[in-house]
């Protein structure tokens, strides 16, 4: 967490001196062509209208050279050098699907969505003697949470209602990881048409 504030504050600082020092050349070069074009008994600092031009540019160069959340991703991504593939010949996919529903998807759609998921993506079911699988449950005010899980590795689930995501709407997050390759577009096909959201993202790892 301190690694992450930190790398955020030098980013932002850098940031902030590359505007800085951007507004002044651009300010500098301005009047330049100010002295350039005035006359020897003429005042510099009457020339009001220029330097608000100028003005104007320093805060352009503000906004030019901005942070954006875009940026700050990317930088950090680019930064994880402690990620490498400790074992590159075994096979591990993992896919998150994420979708604003018209409600907040109940357990025993979760567990309908999970079942059908399995032959969708042609995964097998782990038999657990008498706990059920799929299996789903209600987390009070928050929503419902589920999972399944498969012979190689599994899948879980979440919803949550309007009320806790800020204004976004009914949210419902699915996240599968295995060790047997899948279909990504089947996963996410199945997916779209199971539960016909609004909006729908997914990103595979």
């Amino acid at each position: 967490m301190k690694k992450d504030v930190s790398e955020i504050l030098a980013f932002v600082f850098a940031k902030i001196v590359g505007c800085i020092f951007f507004g002044w050349l651009t300010y500098l070069a301005g009047i330049l062509v100010v002295l350039a074009v005035l006359d020897d008994n003429q005042n510099l600092f009457s020339t009001f209208g220029y330097s608000i031009f100028c003005l104007g540019s320093l805060i352009f160069a503000v906004f030019f050279l901005a942070m954006s959340e875009e940026d700050l991703r990317k930088k950090r991504k680019d930064r994880n050098t402690n990620w490498r593939n400790l074992a590159p010949k075994l096979c591990r996919q993992r896919i998150i699907i994420e979708a604003i529903t018209d409600h907040c998807v109940t357990p025993e759609e979760f567990k309908d969505y999970l079942l059908k998921l399995s032959h969708v993506v042609g995964m097998r079911l782990l038999e657990h003697g008498k706990d059920p699988n799929p299996s789903a449950y209600d987390a009070e005010n928050m929503g419902y949470g589920g999972w399944i899980h498969w012979v190689t590795s599994g899948a879980h689930m979440y919803s949550y209602p309007a009320e806790v995501t800020g204004g976004a709407g009914h949210l419902l997050s699915v996240d599968a990881y295995t060790c047997k390759p899948f279909s990504v577009e089947k996963a996410v096909k199945f997916t779209r048409e199971y539960f016909k959201p609004k909006d729908i993202v997914w990103r595979e790892f």
